[in-house]
């Protein structure tokens, strides 16, 4: 909120974020003459604007019309983030005045999708290192000791925060660290959520969880590979969140057949797409306060908006969303098995011709 002091005519006033210009306005004040050798504050201007902190510089003009021309008018304000008052001029300024000042804005509440930064990953040419050292373009082992080794770049972080304190599970003995709604292959090859892993199962690497233990950790991460999977502590996990604490999609009480995995996988198509290309290796990514990729935030929201509807509205919701995934997911494979969709496509050409060849051929020899 910007208040507005003392008594000119016309205020014109700027605001600047880091440097660039985020709100401007002029407005014209009548005041009575008898109140002009006191303080009013006459105006106040709720600004619907979230600053997201930095630096910031404000500029205000105030003059007064004489009757013949309009001079320099002396004027007061204030400016508020809530109940705080961050900037203030409370002696007269003659006609132009600049403040500059600095805040941090408050950290967005934000639940996590993301390992703790204690977790290790093995990166080529550098070997084991904590996941909070982990930066965007390292090339982090996907696969385990069945597979072989197999490294694929980080090309986007979900989230990443290192300020941020959170609660993680953790899976003992192999200490991974994770939030209960990030997902975790078991050794069947099933995706599932922390939050449903118990006491007794077993992970991707074979071993038998003996316990599960809540710890708090500050920083969060969300490291994000082309097959969606990462070896985090040596067991294979998911770089993406399961919405319902469950391994499907649920429509009411019903489980549909499509899971979080495979929504998320084909919905980051076009992101893995332009950071793969030539023209986009996305060395540098923006994230908002809370630290959530600009790729993730808005689909994160409209997602949690979308699950909190009736059942019918999600059902006609998810028809066309489905079919959008599905193309993608298929663009993805086209992609991925450039010589098999040809090879797919050729054959298919020649089988049709082939038939469209014998039924010439049927047609001429029954004339």
């Amino acid at each position: 909120m910007i208040k507005f002091g003392d008594n000119p005519e016309s205020i014109t006033w700027d605001l600047k974020e880091n440097g660039n210009a985020i709100l401007s306005s002029f407005m014209t004040h009548e005041f009575e003459k008898d109140t002009y050798s006191d303080i009013f504050w006459r105006n106040e201007l709720v600004v619907d604007q979230c600053l997201r902190g930095g630096d910031y510089e404000f500029i205000i003009r105030s003059s007064k019309n004489n009757g013949l021309s309009s001079v320099e008018q002396d004027g007061m304000f204030e400016i508020y983030t809530g109940a705080d008052k961050i900037v203030s001029k409370t002696d007269n300024f003659g006609g132009q005045y600049s403040k500059s000042f600095s805040f941090e804005a408050a950290p967005e509440v934000f639940e996590g999708f993301c390992f703790s930064g204690e977790n290790t990953v093995q990166v080529r040419s550098r070997g084991e290192i904590f996941m909070k050292n982990l930066q965007l373009g390292d090339e982090v082992r996907v696969a385990g000791n069945k597979e072989g080794e197999h490294y694929e770049r980080i090309y986007s972080f979900g989230h990443r925060n290192e300020k941020t304190s959170h609660d993680f599970l953790r899976l003992l003995p192999s200490q991974l660290e994770l939030t209960p709604d990030h997902m975790v292959f078991l050794e069947d090859g099933t995706v599932v959520p922390a939050s449903v892993v118990n006491v007794g199962d077993r992970l991707s690497d074979g071993q038998t969880i003996h316990a599960i233990e809540k710890v708090s950790r500050t920083g969060v991460y969300a490291p994000f590979t082309s097959s969606g999977k990462l070896l985090v502590n040596g067991v294979t996990a998911s770089s993406y969140v399961s919405f319902q604490g469950s391994s499907y999609l649920k429509i009411g009480n019903q489980v549909t057949p499509f899971s979080w995995f495979w929504i998320a996988h084909s919905f980051t198509f076009p992101h893995r797409l332009w950071c793969n290309s030539l023209f986009g290796k996305c060395n540098t990514e923006e994230y908002t306060v809370a630290g959530v990729s600009r790729w993730v935030d808005a689909p994160y929201q409209w997602t949690l908006w979308l699950l909190d509807q009736p059942p019918s509205i999600l059902f006609g919701s998810s028809i066309p969303l489905v079919l959008m995934l599905t193309i993608l997911a298929l663009l993805d494979f086209a992609s991925q098995n450039f010589g098999v969709v040809v090879c797919v496509i050729t054959g298919t050409y020649l089988i049709l011709q082939q038939k469209h060849f014998r039924i010439k051929a049927w047609c001429v020899k029954k004339e």
